[in-house]
């Protein structure tokens, strides 16, 4: 009897699963639409989708559940070290940033990640390499590894900048793309980090592909929008993942313990920060780093058009044409992502940061912030981890 049927008939599935995700973001929804595919063929279990982050869990409350599935580390946070012995319930994990002790995962290949990244800049002609990338994560290595095998394979070299808590700083990205030789490639292992290798890059008078090319990480829609240029991105296929899980922690509860299972689907989806056929002309480029450069400013369409020497109507169906919106709510985006960035990583007030972004009246700052978030800059703040 299927799960419909199930709930008509007034049955409940006799196994509850605890799924721990953070619905909203692109690795969430998908690993949810294929846990929820694959529970579907599992008409003995029913799903209790519990949205993260959601504060700390104590053993009791996981207890409750037959079984979990588990995206991140978060869930972690607060529990005795060996929590996991102690459950004493199958949990299948999907964090590829973290290896928990003795719970099996579903995730991506790793090592099919950092080569398929260095094949596409390989493609695109770049010929000097840098990989952006934490050394504290063995599993964020293991991209490193592969995206230097195989490029060596070519024999090629690439440089590891290292990041250790946060961003790598403002000065150093500077300095790095400076002194770099041209035409370079850079990969990124965080979506934070990739934008600020192209802000940075735009600010410098860099062109963007043509002489620095940013490839990302996990592909994510609602990241893409704060990027001053569409982001060249790897889609891991979560959802294949997540349909993976299930019939792992099925089999578990079937008495057969699961090893780690990788997927390997993994595809590249290239774009404007890396694709140099069709590359963006002058008429963009000039635009995009001047309004980098002058997000505090005056942003019209007529100080657009004499800093591109074009015409206002050329500039408009430009920026159509290469990113998909208009300068407006290019110019918009920019804004509020740089505001993100400053209420999340200094302690600036409120009306000083919506100046720096170009807001004269800090209530229209307000007001516009929480259109485009869901919060207002104060609860934003507020609901930023310290280590953002």
């Amino acid at each position: 009897m299927s799960p419909a049927a199930q709930q008509l008939a007034g049955i409940r599935p006799s196994l509850q699963i605890g799924v721990f995700v953070r619905p909203g973001a692109e690795k969430g929804d998908k690993l949810l639409r294929g846990i929820l595919e694959g529970m579907s063929e599992w008409p003995e279990a029913e799903a209790q989708v519990i949205p993260l982050p959601k504060g700390a869990f104590s053993l009791q409350q996981l207890q409750q559940y037959d079984g979990l599935l588990m995206d991140g580390f978060s869930l972690a946070e607060g529990l005795p070290e060996d929590w996991a012995g102690m459950l004493n319930r199958p949990v299948i994990s999907f964090a590829n940033l973290h290896i928990i002790p003795g719970i099996p995962r579903s995730v991506p290949n790793e090592e099919r990640i950092g080569r398929l990244a260095a094949e596409h800049l390989l493609q695109q002609g770049y010929e000097q390499f840098l990989c952006v990338a934490r050394e504290d994560n063995g599993v964020i290595l293991q991209r490193v590894y592969s995206f230097r095998e195989r490029l060596e394979e070519e024999g090629r070299s690439c440089t590891l900048l290292p990041e250790a808590r946060g961003l790598i700083s403002q000065e150093i990205m500077n300095r790095e793309l400076e002194k770099i030789a041209k035409p370079a490639g850079f990969f990124c292992w965080s979506y934070a980090q990739a934008t600020l290798v192209l802000k940075t890059a735009l600010e410098l008078d860099l062109q963007i592909p043509s002489e620095v090319g940013v490839l990302g990480p996990n592909f994510d829609r609602r990241l893409q929008r704060h990027c001053p240029i569409p982001m060249t991105c790897l889609d891991l296929h979560w959802e294949l993942c997540g349909k993976e899980a299930v019939r792992m922690l099925r089999g578990w509860m079937d008495g057969q313990r699961p090893s780690d299972v990788i997927c390997d689907q993994v595809d590249l989806r290239p774009r404007g920060s890396t694709e140099l056929q069709p590359r963006y002309d002058t008429v963009i480029t000039r635009c995009l780093s001047y309004i980098q450069q002058e997000l505090d400013g005056d942003l019209s369409m007529a100080s657009l058009a004499i800093c591109a020497g074009a015409s206002e109507r050329l500039i408009h169906l430009r920026f159509r044409q290469e990113l998909g919106t208009t300068p407006a709510r290019y110019v918009m985006c920019q804004r509020i992502e740089r505001a993100r960035e400053l209420l999340g990583n200094t302690d600036l007030p409120v009306y000083e940061i919506a100046q720096i972004c170009g807001f004269e009246d800090p209530n229209y700052f307000s007001t516009v912030f929480k259109r485009e978030t869901g919060m207002s800059p104060r609860a934003f703040r507020n609901a930023t981890p310290e280590s953002t």
